[in-house]
């Protein structure tokens, strides 16, 4: 479903089996609050760290477990590296340095 005519690029998936008044005014309430809607990470500049922040939870005292490395074939190492150079580039993500590998990048490519 668009949520703007002018920007096809916006759209959001609702579930079929939802009543057709239902659908209605869900559709209707969402294309209220279009903008609170963020869909890339230049979007969200000055949200706060303290609501977003991802740490790794591990014990100083214990060793991690470590995963062998794998390595991603040529399309899909671009891929990723793209993507992580955009995120430094918005500010969104920044490099953390671990003293050994701890786990893989796991690409999921989405539906749409």
């Amino acid at each position: 479903m668009l949520l703007e005519e002018e920007r096809p690029d916006r759209t959001i998936q609702i579930g079929r089996e939802i009543e057709a008044a239902t659908r209605h005014s869900l559709i209707s309430l969402l294309r209220e609050y279009r903008d609170v809607f963020a869909f890339s990470p230049e979007e969200m500049p000055d949200i706060n760290p303290a609501v977003i922040q991802q740490r790794s939870n591990m014990d100083p005292l214990q060793k991690p477990i470590i995963q062998k490395k794998q390595h991603m074939g040529p399309e899909r190492a671009a891929a990723a590296v793209a993507e992580v150079q955009k995120l430094l580039e918005v500010r969104f993500i920044r490099e953390c340095e671990y003293p050994e590998w701890i786990s893989n990048v796991v690409l999921v490519k989405n539906p749409n």
